[in-house]
């Protein structure tokens, strides 16, 4: 049986492909390795800037909810009471938000918290 005529196409022929390298062995001056792969989960926090460490929080405005909770926090630090407590001791007091808030608030101004109960 005789082979079938060629197709006729308007796009050229295609190059034909590069022989394969002969096989060159590897030295030990150079292992293989596998490619370095990127790290799972993205960029990491800064953990200062996560906590707060880093930048000053300025002090709370007089009669704010927050300068509330500082003052009954450095109170009850003077008291004897563990820093842990301290927010739901909080939360407790009439007119005080809620234990989430009162542990970010405490969060933001433990620096502050710390030295005034310490005097």
């Amino acid at each position: 049986r005789p082979p079938p005529p060629p197709v006729a196409s308007s796009r050229p022929a295609a190059p034909a492909a590069p022989a394969a390298p002969a096989h060159v062995p590897r030295t030990q001056a150079t292992p293989a390795r596998p490619a370095p792969t990127p790290p799972r989960g993205g960029p990491k926090r800064d953990s200062k800037a996560a906590t707060g460490k880093g930048a000053r929080t300025p002090a709370p405005a007089p009669g704010s909810p927050e300068a509330q909770i500082v003052a009954d926090a450095v109170r009850l630090l003077k008291w004897g009471r563990q820093w842990h407590e301290l927010p739901e001791s909080i939360a407790r007091i009439a007119g005080r938000p809620g234990v989430v808030e009162v542990r970010k608030c405490l969060r933001s101004y433990k620096a502050e918290i710390e030295k005034e109960a310490a005097e």
